[in-house]
């Protein structure tokens, strides 16, 4: 009986838990300790009921150019991803933005967008 009181309570930012239809409910980057190299940041997905079965897509878009994908066929408990904006950190440089989209491969239509990174980049 306890568990399956603990399988119907709320999922957190760490995902997992809770019955019925595996439902994303945000996504968010933040930034990774900052270095000398490429900016990384960290992909994070909240999410509430089943994962089972589930498989995700990961995209990125870095200064609104195209999407690209980072990963396919992950696990919500895959999550935080890092991800690599791809361009070099310039506290000088020109202010760019980065996003990233998480899809449900088995369902296109169930997609959350995270929150816009910006930064400054080396141009």
């Amino acid at each position: 009986m306890l568990s399956f009181l603990l399988a119907c309570l709320p999922s957190n930012i760490l995902g997992g838990g809770g019955g019925g239809p595996f439902t994303m409910t945000r996504a968010q980057l933040t930034q990774r300790l900052p270095s000398s190299g490429s900016v990384k940041c960290n992909a994070s997905l909240s999410y509430r009921g089943s994962i089972s079965g589930i498989t995700l897509l990961l995209e990125q878009n870095f200064d609104h150019g195209g999407w690209v994908t980072v990963g396919s066929g992950l696990l919500p408990t895959d999550f935080p991803q890092v991800v690599d904006t791809g361009e070099f950190y310039n506290k000088f440089g020109i202010w760019r933005d980065f996003v990233v989209r998480i899809t449900d491969e088995a369902d296109p239509t169930a997609t959350v967008t995270s929150n816009t990174f910006s930064s400054t980049y080396l141009d």
